[in-house]
């Protein structure tokens, strides 16, 4: 064989189509059977052939994942053989043209694959007279870009080690690391911080789990729509179709392709300072071995240290045993950094070498564990700043108080008074005390999220003043008394409400309502609101419930009131007027009917 320079060699690239073709047809006709042969039988009653094609992108994703490491392990797996090696190295070929004929011959063969179900499934859907050319290249191209992602990755992986076992190790690890030890990190946090709340996924664990970044955009196809007037002059959005991709679908492939060229250089170079000798070696560098030994351990240590801890204290009604959480994450980082050290020495005998790495590993856990514990960072304490605060969502929920979006100085005062007497007195419930939960959530002017969710000893927070007062507050303020009784953001105009219907929660009870009758109704609701109706004791077991349920026909959505209180004497005098008993609107805690004037 000539010796060559270049990017391509057609020898090598054709000996790798003949030897690794079986993997070509397994993939394409995986794909035949979920395009075309799909689409045949599904076609003859789908509107839009787009439809289908958007709704396997996620299946795109999962095929990208899976052919993209075993093309990567199988065109590179000589690297993983000393005889393999040394053979390929002797060629006078380099290893520039070996490295970039490889990843040419799988992207071909992938490319090669796609085309055919590409022509295949046009073929099908002009069969049906419903060809959606667009949409099919659309599935092309993001499928290539995907398989350039996780090919690249794989490559990358390949060159790590000297294990072919390793590479699907080290390639899920790459995938799922930033998510998993996200999670395990919040339940730290859940065990360890009072009102913690981990929220949504944070943005850069999402960036750094590209499976689940990609599966997140790609399955969130959205029908495009058509508005239509509604015979009355409302006018409602209707699904059409055909479906879209979601917007930020572009975003993340663009992000992943420009880190598959980074992988694909970075593989680029390793593979030219690889020495052919670390075939069969777990750790094909040795300034990687290090990051090796030390991730192994830290993940092993807080992932099996937390499931140790969790069995340990499945049954217990205490709070956090922190001294036995140490010991079990230190226990199990100190078993996985003399596993690890095992695998890179390949030898049991690894005490010696091993003991010091150990001492550093827990000690770093220790700190880790101290830290988290003494909250240096002022989690537990932290408080936004009113002028910070755009609006704020609170739940309080045996007070029946759940308000979103609450922007009115007067709610977002009342909020963070709570939350700072929270914070001073509030007390952890332990054993099987009943708890007093209270989440809030605030969305600062910098487009942050901040929030806490809090689960308090009962007794204790009914007797803090400083926590009774600050709910008393939230729980009187008009917007709050607004949101919680009309259950939306602002009242109805009276002129749109064309009827209602009265039923009893805890009666029978039918009712419909005339226009009239409703107005008046909403009206009375209205008025009471306005005196200041709808505050309520907090922290109170034993409260006062409404058996009526009122609901209106207001256009385009109704309005309805499932719950009020004792205070709203002119709705009780309304109820009254249409033939409501008084002693049938309220009933206490244990459902016994009490009359407005008991209440």
């Amino acid at each position: 064989m000539r010796s060559a320079t270049s990017f391509f060699d057609k020898t090598l690239v054709r000996t790798d189509v003949r030897r690794y073709w079986p993997l070509l047809f397994v993939y394409t006709g995986i794909w035949t059977i979920l395009l075309p042969v799909i689409q045949w039988s599904d076609l003859s009653y789908r509107n839009y052939a787009g439809d289908y094609i958007y709704q396997m992108m996620v299946g795109s994703l999962a095929m990208s994942v899976a052919f993209g490491l075993l093309m990567a392990m199988s065109l590179y797996s000589y690297l993983m053989n000393a005889r393999s090696v040394g053979l390929m190295h002797s060629l006078p070929v380099t290893r520039h043209t070996q490295f970039f004929s490889h990843f040419f011959a799988g992207m071909g063969m992938l490319t090669a694959g796609k085309a055919l179900v590409v022509l295949l499934s046009l073929a099908v859907q002009m069969l049906h007279h419903n060809a959606d050319v667009k949409a099919t290249l659309l599935w092309f191209v993001v499928t290539t870009l995907l398989e350039l992602f996780f090919f690249s990755l794989g490559i990358l992986c390949c060159m790590l080690t000297g294990w072919l076992l390793a590479v699907p190790v080290i390639y899920a690890a790459a995938n799922s690391f930033a998510i998993i030890m996200t999670v395990l990190l919040q339940a730290l946090g859940e065990l360890f911080y009072f009102g913690y709340h981990s929220g949504s996924m944070p943005a850069i664990t999402r960036w750094l789990t590209p499976v689940y970044m990609l599966g997140d955009v790609l399955g969130d196809s959205v029908y495009t729509t058509e508005t239509y007037e509604y015979v009355n002059g409302v006018y409602y959005d209707w699904e059409t179709g055909p479906r879209v991709m979601n917007s930020d679908a572009w975003p993340a492939l663009t992000v992943y392709t420009v880190l598959a060229l980074v992988f694909l250089a970075l593989a680029y170079l390793l593979y030219q300072k690889r020495a052919s000798e670390s075939a069969a070696d777990p750790v094909a560098f040795s300034w990687a071995k290090p990051i090796f030994r030390y991730g192994i351990a830290v993940y092993g240590g807080i992932s099996f240290g937390f499931g140790l801890y969790s069995l340990l204290v499945m049954n217990s009604n205490d709070s956090v045993h922190t001294v036995l959480l140490l010991f079990c994450v230190v226990l199990m980082g100190v078993l996985w950094s003399f596993a690890a050290e095992m695998l890179i020495r390949k030898s049991f005998r690894v005490f010696r070498t091993g003991w010091k790495s150990a001492v550093i590993l827990s000690a770093a856990l220790v700190a880790v564990c101290v830290a988290v514990r003494m909250d240096i960072t002022g989690y537990e304490t932290r408080v936004p700043d009113m002028a910070d605060v755009v609006s704020v969502d609170i739940n309080m929920s045996h007070e029946d108080v759940r308000v979103y979006d609450a922007t009115t100085p007067e709610s977002i005062a009342a909020v963070l008074d709570l939350h700072e007497a929270i914070v001073a007195d509030g007390r952890v419930p332990e054993g099987t005390e009943e708890g007093y939960r209270v989440n809030i959530t605030y969305e600062l002017k910098n487009g942050a999220i901040f929030s806490r969710r809090y689960t308090l000893a009962w007794d204790d927070a009914a007797e803090s003043e400083l926590i009774y007062d600050a709910a008393k507050a939230v729980i009187a303020a008009k917007e709050v008394r607004y949101y919680t009784i009309l259950n939306e953001n602002s009242a109805v105009s009276i002129s749109q409400i064309r009827g209602g219907y009265l039923s009893g929660k805890a009666f029978e009870m039918e009712r419909q309502l005339t226009a009239a009758e409703a107005q008046k109704l909403y009206q009375a609701i209205l008025d009471d609101l306005n005196a200041g109706a709808g505050v309520r004791q907090p922290l109170q077991k034993e409260g006062v419930q409404s058996t009526v349920y009122i609901d209106v026909d207001v256009e385009p959505h109704g309005a309805w009131i499932d719950n009020f209180y004792p205070d709203f004497t002119r709705t009780i005098a309304v109820l009254v007027e249409l033939g409501v008993k008084p002693e049938q609107i309220f009933t206490d805690h244990y459902g016994k009917y009490v009359t407005w004037a008991e209440g």
